[in-house]
């Protein structure tokens, strides 16, 4: 990498928008307590299939 671009990147790294950001999305990854009192994942369904996402789409407009 060059200089000129690893400069530009220490220096959004060290902006107040990037520290917000990162902020923001270490946040949103990061796991709570449920009523258990055990870590629950924001993020934990899974993922689906193109034709699982249709189904569900199509649930949902057509109820």
């Amino acid at each position: 990498m060059a200089n000129e671009a690893w400069n530009r990147y220490r220096e959004y790294w060290a902006s107040a928008d990037f520290k917000v950001r990162f902020e923001k999305a270490l946040q949103n990854r990061k796991c709570k307590k449920d009523d258990l009192g055990t870590n629950t994942s924001k993020h934990t369904d899974g993922s689906h299939s193109f034709q699982t996402h249709g189904e569900i789409l199509v649930s949902v407009m057509f109820i």
